[in-house]
């Protein structure tokens, strides 16, 4: 359906990734921004599911492109999800990782247990150094959907979770805002995992992921919203 009568985020200047749930298969999701960075998974064990309203991922499997540090020259950017929670495992909705060390990664991911439990985080780690913050005033509920974006800007990084600004608090290292091109050595982007030397898996429900490198007028930032509120709104 379209929103708005005509509004989609992937006709907007500088997105960069946009990937739909109604465009997923298995083996295969295609990127509908102009870079065309199409993910896929030819090992049927690591394939995911196609669920109602989201691409369903449990351990082992994920979605990946190799790419040599893409986006390297962004320093600003929204990412914006929707997705449905589950509390069972570390919800991992994007990475960019070195596949030859643990020391490169940039991330989007849901906590489970201990400091941030239920809350959905952005974090990088850059030379071994980690630092992640999550978006401390939107508790997640198992089973239930949620929407947001996150910014970066060099500076900080701010979020928007379920129609709510995000107080964002630390979890580990400090609220540095890197964007991409901070994040040297990465090889790959990926959704379900972090394909490092050591890949980390999760359980993830994702029904839309997109990133817009730069800044958003008021207008579009809203529109954005708005878009990513409905899990039937796609093209």
């Amino acid at each position: 359906m379209n929103y708005n009568g005509s509004f989609n985020p992937k006709y907007l200047t500088g997105t960069q990734l946009y990937f739909a749930k109604n465009t997923a298969t298995v083996s295969s999701w295609n990127d509908q921004s102009p870079n065309g960075y199409n993910l896929s998974q030819a090992v049927a064990l690591q394939q995911p599911t196609i669920g109602v309203d989201s691409v369903d991922f449990v351990p082992n499997q994920h979605l990946f492109r190799n790419v040599a540090n893409a986006f390297s020259g962004d320093s600003e950017g929204y990412f914006f999800f929707n997705g449905i929670y589950d509390s069972s495992a570390v919800n991992r909705l994007f990475h960019s990782a070195d596949n030859s060390t643990n020391n490169f990664d940039f991330f989007i991911l849901t906590a489970v247990g201990g400091v941030g439990s239920n809350k959905i985080a952005i974090g990088n780690i850059n030379s071994g150094v980690t630092n992640v913050v999550r978006a401390n005033t939107t508790t997640l509920v198992n089973g239930s959907m949620y929407y947001g974006w996150f910014r970066f800007d060099g500076s900080a990084y701010t979020g928007w979770v379920n129609g709510v600004t995000q107080s964002m608090a630390i979890t580990t290292g400090s609220n540095n805002g890197l964007g991409f091109s901070a994040i040297a050595n990465r090889d790959n982007i990926c959704i379900g995992a972090s394909l490092r030397s050591t890949p980390v898996y999760g359980n993830t429900k994702l029904n839309k992921f997109f990133y817009i490198s730069g800044s958003l007028s008021a207008s579009d930032l809203w529109k954005c919203q708005e878009f990513i509120k409905n899990p039937l709104n796609y093209d």
